[in-house]
């Protein structure tokens, strides 16, 4: 089964940190992608980006899954989730 599959989706319980994947442009317009750990319980993004393979990312996952108490503290910076901010 693909790890990516979506044919059953684990509860909360279960598996509270999964990997979601960020795509944006660079500032060249070129067009990037990533991945961060999101906690579902907390509806937040608990790890920064991680580029290349999603094996690092779900290893990580896995990780918080396995150690609630593990710390998450690399929050990711608006550059890397392609954030665009108002006009003030």
């Amino acid at each position: 089964m693909d790890k990516r599959s979506k044919s059953r989706i684990p509860s909360i319980n279960e598996c509270r940190h999964a990997v979601l994947e960020i795509r944006t442009r660079d500032q060249n317009d070129q067009q990037v992608s990533g991945y961060v750990i999101y906690d579902r319980r907390e509806h937040k993004i608990v790890n920064g980006v991680y580029y290349g393979d999603i094996e690092d990312a779900l290893d990580v996952a896995r990780y918080y899954n396995e150690d609630p108490s593990a710390p998450k503290d690399m929050a990711p910076n608006a550059v890397a989730l392609g954030l665009v901010f108002p006009r003030q």
